[in-house]
């Protein structure tokens, strides 16, 4: 994608200078008639309007600023429509999960194997989706994998209204739910640079992020609400009808096609194309290993949280709810302040807020007081969503327009495949010891691996690795 900006630039110099250069013979033609004297182009020295990305067309351009604005992704229609759809999805999305981890809260390792079940079938298919995603249209991946997630949603409801709801059918069914989360994460991680320029995705990553995150503050609290009033069979089908709105929103957007990756060659192929391109650019691959550290050690605090609501500060389903939307706030808080950095983001953001994100949830697992706990929970939340916007942001930065479905892929595998090992792992060290103590090994994985990231700033360094050229045998 960088490259063909430059190309694109270059040949706008070359142009002007030739223009000029015409200008200079003279303005009369052979016979001594006077021509019309055509408009020279802008010189190669004045300053032009970034040119859009290779899949983005753009309509009027906003007025530039001088400070970058926190809502400046949301000047573009189809943005705002991904993004309205989108949040109304995350809304059904907190309410299910929370009438989830309530059925299933006597049990942490039954709760974490639904968690292991919805998510391992993006470690195992979720390279395929990437493949998918690169080669097809990405709107119309994710209207048919939102169709089944919200048919999975139904299926939950229906369960749940016949009394058929045990712990092993909630796991098929998000066995299932997890096998269209391979196709969609990789789809939609891959749609949203083609709804911006490119001096946007950072902001749009960040805006993503922010709408996640306030469905966080007023889902949790929503779907206690729902489940303690009516039971939840009410929030898997609220659940279900959401994902009907993200569906419209999908229809009425005028995406322009990507740039497709049309090489005559077999699925394996690209697989291995993908992988190669990561393993050749260090600073992809640092801030996707950065990615699989939070899923592994961060992520299962969420995992932890009804048993720590229950068990250790002794509170109901209600309790539960502030503690999640005490990190939805933070969330917020910390995705606002990242939205307004521009294009240009910290080199050591995602180290910064690995080590705050581990001290946040140290402290967390310590605490035995709930309003302490649910205050600590705020910094929990703006760390881990300024570590993975870091690292989201700089993966799209970074990555050519042809491999981004399949490096974006790799994304979702770090962040959603490695959920359930986490989630199972740490869920029986807690059911064999405590979940404080469980949480305070996640808390040292996050410190370690942003202290390793700190101590080697080369990781981070935004510089291909190549092989080592061969010499030419001699004569």
């Amino acid at each position: 994608m960088t490259g063909s900006h430059g190309r694109a630039g270059h040949g706008n110099e070359e142009v002007g200078v030739t223009e000029q250069g015409r200008a200079a013979e003279g303005d009369q033609t052979e016979g001594g008639a006077a021509r019309p004297r055509r408009r020279p182009r802008r010189p190669w020295y004045v300053r032009q309007t970034p040119l859009p990305t290779s899949s983005f067309v753009p309509g009027p351009e906003p007025v530039e600023e001088k400070k970058a604005s926190a809502l400046a992704a949301f000047r573009y229609r189809d943005f705002r429509l991904l993004w309205a759809g989108n949040f109304v999805v995350n809304m059904g999305g907190w309410m299910q999960t929370i009438a989830v981890s309530w059925l299933l809260r006597s049990s942490p390792m039954m709760l974490g194997s639904v968690y292991a079940a919805q998510y391992l079938p993006v470690l195992v298919l979720g390279p395929l989706g990437g493949v998918v995603a690169d080669r097809r249209e990405r709107r119309l991946v994710l209207m048919v994998t939102q169709a089944g997630i919200m048919a999975t949603a139904f299926t939950l409801a229906l369960l749940s209204k016949l009394g058929h709801a045990t712990p092993w059918a909630i796991i098929c069914v998000s066995a299932v739910t997890g096998l269209f989360f391979a196709f969609n994460s990789p789809a939609y991680q891959s749609l949203v640079p083609d709804l911006v320029p490119r001096r946007e995705i950072v902001n749009a990553v960040a805006m993503n992020s922010l709408g996640w995150n306030l469905s966080r503050v007023a889902g949790p609290s929503l779907g206690a609400a729902v489940y303690a009033a009516f039971g939840p069979t009410w929030a898997f089908s609220i659940n279900g009808v959401s994902y009907l709105v993200l569906i419209v929103a999908l229809s009425r957007m005028r995406v322009p096609r990507h740039e497709i990756d049309d090489e005559d060659t077999g699925t394996w192929h690209r697989l291995v194309q993908g992988l190669a391109y990561v393993r050749r650019h260090r600073r992809v691959a640092t801030l996707l290993s950065a990615v699989g550290v939070i899923s592994i050690f961060g992520l299962p605090f969420v995992v932890l949280l009804p048993v720590m609501a229950s068990k250790v500060l002794h509170r109901a389903v209600g309790g539960y709810g502030i503690l999640m939307g005490a990190t939805g706030v933070g969330a917020v808080l910390g995705v606002l302040t990242l939205a307004r950095s521009g294009a240009r983001m910290p080199r050591r953001l995602v180290p910064w807020t690995l080590v705050g994100f581990g001290v946040s949830v140290l402290a967390f697992a310590m605490s035995r007081s709930f309003w302490v706990s649910a205050a600590f929970l705020i910094p929990a939340g703006g760390f881990y969503l300024a570590s993975l916007t870091g690292a989201n942001s700089g993966v799209q930065l970074a990555v050519r327009e042809r491999f981004r479905g399949r490096v974006m892929s790799l994304y979702a595998m770090a962040f959603i495949g490695f959920i359930p090992i986490g989630s199972m792992l740490f869920g029986f060290i807690a059911r064999s010891t405590s979940a404080p103590f469980a949480l305070t090994l996640g808390a040292s994985g996050l410190i370690i691996g942003g202290s390793v990231l700190l101590a080697f700033p080369r990781l981070l360094e935004d510089r291909a690795v190549t092989a080592p050229r061969r010499r030419a045998p001699s004569r």
